[in-house]
């Protein structure tokens, strides 16, 4: 009976303590975990739990002798003290621990994160690792016969390689929804010094399509061109000869498409134009592209596929090839143009800048087509018809556009957008949040100050969060007494989100820069890349481009939805392997959200926000919850490579490498989830026809995961006109 009622109310304190853990009242935690483990002396999990209190209440030296009377039985309370003792420095007793949690479970996953982690193998007996060894290759030889056999079976359901984009393009352009209306379609074709060829071709697309009720106007120099192309013209009245001067929209279309001779448009393309405009409060349209490659007797070859999962005003100024399609509403604005594919791209900044939202379909709906490959032995003769309509370097990257946005070269790296600088320079205020590591602090704040263009209007404010060290508490008083940086106290448990919070109301700036101490800037001029970004009225948070030391790629944006759902850094963790290589991460984009590590926003607009959510997000997501909340209200999330700094990760909060720690994260990210939904979860920056998590490859798609693409990257814009 006495047996009976210590068993329950064992489970009922254990409980009771692990609640606490969760809400981090570790001294409640660890009375209940004492209690539990007095009323059972025989289950030595309590008393690791026990000593997982005891180390986060700081007392730790209890803790290790905890942890060492019940690692005789557990095998968590061994692999815990482990770490403790690594992380304390003493690796002679970690690698005792570690070596005894091994000859206990060989498979001992964290045993081996352990070991990577803080570099524990050296201290292991040689007669441990030959033996570990030899029962690894057993293992591996077994695993590898078992998985040459699954890939055997399934590799005709792997997702295709972009090389292989041939063979999947069918499945991954399907066609839209079925709609209401069947709406009239206007397609405006510049055939204005266009060869024949590219002429038919375009209007064999336009005929082949499934959506058919359209009209097109051809643009040429001289209607009367006598060629059998312009036959096509009488045997099909939706065709119409002009030249600029005398095209006029057709009135009874709901809007207008503007494309180049040459261009091949998919045949679910007009529908799909069709169907937007249809069922979105939204006016102008773009969409993916490939390249195409005709052979008389087989069916034609594509290539090559553009794939964005939204518009990007930054990669389309730096980019050389002109968009190939363009849907305008009728009588929206720039819907009464004839435009060049130059004047396409010029005409789709310009609206960008003056605040239309611009809206894309994730699918390759138009192909440039090239003349077919025979024909490239007529050049011996001296023709020089181009291969292709449209060109990579074929439309000159604009300097500037009206003077709003600037494009700057650089050598052997992509060219960077940039808003422009202010009349007046305004004042920035960096905030660092700190708790010792006054080596990491002090090259930090040195290095901001030597890359300024302006370092007399860079206000450096030290959040301090209880640092014990010597060491720190010298160089915060030199730092302050030299005027280079104000230091504001934190005498309060770890929250990150707050302490930038109270650091903002302690200040006045106009111009707001978040960032670790753990880095060093590298970008010269840096604060007046930070003015000219935050200038802009499109933009309402920039992020920087990231370095581990060892010239790795540490952040280009953060991407939603691939790490089992939490968001990621691109580059890092296994995706988007040779990101660091890979000229998509540096060039300047708009991305779903940029990490607090260094985040600039206007003082303005982060109020207008609401700040960072502190009750939720003392620790992680803080910076996706503002970069989603910027990014509803209508201003995007810049990552701008032109910002560059070394991240050495943090020392002072440390890794997610206990249980306790990463189910404190998982909370948050439920946390997160529970407040932005599909939104949190969903990356509008990444066409869904990449594959997850991997992003290597290309996966079929379904008109309603589409749908809920769109949806997602326009939020904001009501669905319905």
């Amino acid at each position: 009976m006495i047996a009976t009622w210590r068993r329950h109310q064992s489970r009922k304190l254990a409980r009771r303590g692990e609640a606490a853990m969760e809400r981090g009242d570790w001294t409640q935690a660890q009375k209940l975990f004492a209690t539990a483990f007095r009323l059972r002396p025989d289950r030595y999990e309590l008393q690791t739990q026990l000593a997982h209190a005891l180390k986060e209440a700081g007392h730790v030296e209890t803790a290790v002798q905890q942890y060492e009377q019940a690692a005789v039985h557990d095998d968590d309370a061994l692999y815990h003290l482990c770490v403790l003792y690594a992380e304390r420095g003493e690796r002679e007793h970690a690698g005792a621990c570690l070596a005894a949690l091994l000859n206990r479970r060989p498979d001992s996953a964290g045993a081996y994160r352990a070991m990577t982690t803080f570099g524990l193998e050296s201290g292991l007996p040689s007669a441990l690792k030959n033996r570990l060894r030899s029962d690894m290759e057993e293992k591996m030889v077994s695993m590898i016969d078992q998985l040459e056999c699954l890939i055997a079976q399934t590799r005709s359901l792997m997702v295709e390689t972009v090389d292989a984009y041939d063979a999947i393009r069918p499945s991954c352009i399907p066609a839209p929804p079925p709609g209401s209306g069947n709406p009239r379609l206007h397609v405006v074709v510049d055939a204005r010094k266009s060869e024949p060829y590219h002429v038919r071709t375009t209007l064999f697309s336009l005929i082949g399509s499934d959506y058919q009720n359209w009209s097109a106007s051809i643009i040429l120099d001289n209607p009367g061109f006598d060629h059998a192309v312009m036959s096509m013209f009488d045997l099909d009245s939706r065709f119409r000869a002009h030249t600029p001067d005398t095209w006029d929209p057709d009135a009874a279309a709901i809007g207008v498409l503007y494309t180049s001779a040459g261009i091949s448009l998919d045949r679910h393309a007009l529908a799909w134009f069709a169907h937007v405009w249809e069922n979105y409060a939204i006016s102008v349209w773009t969409c993916d592209w490939d390249h195409k490659t005709p052979v008389w007797d087989k069916p034609p070859h594509y290539a090559r596929p553009v794939l964005n999962g939204a518009f990007d005003l930054d990669l389309l100024l730096a980019d050389e090839m002109p968009p190939p399609l363009l849907g305008i509403r009728h009588f929206a604005q720039s819907a009464t143009y004839v435009m060049s594919a130059t004047e396409r791209k010029r005409r789709l900044a310009l609206l960008a800048m003056d605040g239309e939202h611009i809206a894309h379909i994730p699918l390759p709906l138009a192909s440039v087509t090239r003349i077919p490959e025979r024909s490239d032995q007529a050049r011996e003769k001296g023709e020089t018809l181009s291969t292709w309509p449209l060109e990579w370097g074929g439309s000159a990257r604009l300097p500037s556009v009206d003077g709003t946005l600037t494009i700057s070269r650089r050598n052997g790296r992509p060219a960077l957008t940039c808003g422009p600088m202010p009349v007046e320079t305004d004042d920035i205020r960096i905030i660092i949040p700190t708790r010792d590591c006054a080596d990491l602090l002090k090259g930090m704040v040195d290095s901001l100050l030597e890359h300024a263009d302006y370092p007399d209007q860079v206000r450096i404010m030290i959040v301090d969060n209880r640092s014990q060290d010597i060491e720190t508490e010298a160089l915060l008083t030199l730092l302050q007494e030299s005027g280079k940086a104000s230091i504001l106290r934190h005498d309060a448990a770890f929250n990150w989100a707050h302490m930038n919070n109270l650091a903002v109301q302690a200040s006045q700036e106009p111009l707001l820069v978040f960032a670790n101490n753990d880095m060093r800037m590298l970008s010269p001029g840096w604060d007046s890349r930070i003015r000219g970004q935050l200038n802009r009225k499109d933009v309402g948070i920039v992020g920087a481009r990231l370095l581990f030391p060892d010239g790795g790629l540490q952040h280009a944006g953060m991407m939603l939805g691939l790490a089992e759902g939490s968001p990621v850094h691109r580059g890092v963790h296994g995706v988007d392997a040779g990101a660091a290589q890979d000229p998509t991460y540096d060039r300047t984009r708009s991305v779903a959200s940029i990490t607090g590590a260094f985040m600039g926003i206007t003082r303005q607009w982060f109020e207008r926000l609401g700040g960072f959510d502190a009750v939720r997000f003392p620790i992680a997501y803080n910076d996706v919850d503002l970069c989603l909340s910027s990014r509803m209200q209508g201003r995007k999330i810049l990552f701008d490579p032109g910002i560059e700094l070394l991240h050495f990760e943090s020392r002072t909060r440390g890794l997610n490498d206990s249980r306790a720690k990463i189910a404190w994260d998982q909370g948050e990210l439920g946390l997160l989830f529970a407040k932005w939904g599909r939104f949190s979860t969903q990356d509008p920056f990444i066409s869904p026809l990449r594959s997850r998590p991997s992003l290597r490859g290309l996966a079929p798609t379904t008109a309603h995961q589409i749908e809920q693409h769109i949806e997602v990257a326009n939020a904001g814009f009501a669905k319905g006109i």
